[in-house]
């Protein structure tokens, strides 16, 4: 219970000077962002509390990385001047002359307003309101609480820059021991980022998705940020180049007229066994990329004017299909874009494409024998 004449100790909420950081902070980088964008940036909303900083800015685009690092440069050299945080009540219409004052457009004030500056007393501000020094400085209408310095705030980080409507950015930073957090992030992504380029092309996938999640957290600095996305683009290409030249050496290693030719002795015959004879080529390729199933096919094609070929192609645990047939043929009832799509079905894929020529995937490689197998049955059922 509390009665009368008690004695109490009063201790502030140590989150409150937190939030108070991040409130006085807010008003240098609205500052900061008109220093940089111009006089079009105007307030639309921000949110502060103990753990960040939030502005909404009228602005048509995201912030180039030298707009961010320019923005982020002049908060900090303001908190190194260790500006002092002055406020003060006065009439409107005599705060309304300051130079430089930044007021929310269209909000309504009362007749006596409280002027916040930080780096000029408001004193002075009033003595000579229309010099235009007062630029240099954050002046605002404000009620809220402020730190009485911005020594206390330490650090300052851009963390994201995100669209919010038509019109209107929205940027969240961070101050104090969570700015330090940030930093302390960043250099640690700018080693891995480092480390990234010498790993061996081949075991850059899992550094890739390392990086990923690594940038994805909480608190990444947004430059950081957006050069980690530069860089893992960049690995991304690199590891694609470098499988693009697996599968030509590995084709290279292929020889595909060999594989031709073991297949068209295997091949089945429908009709006649003579020169209009119909050959049913139907096989697995151990390595069959796809310029390695389509080199068997022109060998097939070569071969003789009457075929029905369908491969399946096999690169490590990926499966792929290839079905081509001649236009007599198709004349006869086989084409081969609905002959590949009942095939994958086996395989747990799908693909189409042409009468004459189309392609496919698969899911299990373990049942590629089963695919090839009904497609040697389709074959002979239709063409007899």
């Amino acid at each position: 219970s509390i009665e009368i004449g008690q004695t109490a100790d009063l201790d502030v909420d140590p989150t409150r000077r937190q939030t108070e950081q991040n409130h006085t902070t807010t008003h240098v980088t609205n500052w900061a962002l008109r220093e940089v964008l111009g006089d079009g940036v105007q307030q639309k909303g921000s949110l502060v509390d103990d753990t960040k900083l939030r502005f909404d800015f009228s602005h048509n685009q995201s912030l180039s990385d030298d707009e961010a690092a320019r923005v982020q440069q002049l908060v900090n050299d303001a908190i190194a001047k260790v500006l002092k945080v002055s406020a003060k009540e006065v009439p409107l219409e005599q705060a309304m002359k300051i130079s430089g004052l930044r007021a929310v457009f269209g909000e309504k004030y009362p007749p006596l307003v409280r002027v916040v500056s930080v780096g000029a007393e408001v004193d002075e501000l009033l003595a000579d309101a229309a010099n235009p020094k007062w630029r240099q400085f954050s002046v605002e209408f404000c009620g809220g609480t402020h730190v009485p310095s911005l020594e206390s705030v330490g650090k300052f980080v851009l963390i994201s820059d995100e669209p919010v409507s038509k019109g209107v950015r929205r940027i969240v930073g961070v101050t104090g021991e969570a700015a330090d957090a940030s930093l302390e992030s960043s250099r640690q992504i700018e080693i891995e980022l480092d480390d990234a380029g010498k790993i061996e092309p081949k075991l850059l996938p899992a550094s890739i998705s390392a990086l990923q999640k690594q940038i994805a957290l909480p608190g990444v600095p947004l430059l950081s940020r957006r050069r980690g996305n530069a860089v893992i683009a960049e690995l991304q290409q690199k590891h694609r180049t470098f499988e693009k030249g697996q599968k030509k050496a590995m084709a290279a290693s292929v020889d595909v007229a060999q594989v031709a030719a073991g297949l068209l002795a295997q091949a089945t015959i429908s009709g006649a066994k003579s020169s209009g004879a119909t050959k049913i080529v139907t096989g697995i390729v151990e390595g069959g990329s796809s310029d390695v199933l389509l080199g068997v096919m022109d060998s097939v094609r070569k071969a003789g004017a009457s075929y029905a070929l369908l491969l399946a192609g096999i690169e490590g645990e990926k499966l792929s299909f290839l079905a081509a047939v001649s236009d007599d043929v198709i004349a006869r009832g086989l084409k081969a874009g609905e002959w590949i799509r009942d095939v994958a079905k086996v395989a747990g894929g799908g693909g189409g494409g042409r009468p004459n020529m189309a392609q496919a995937g698969g899911k299990d490689v373990s049942k590629a024998a089963d695919a090839v197998a009904l497609a040697r049955d389709i074959a002979a059922k239709v063409l007899g």
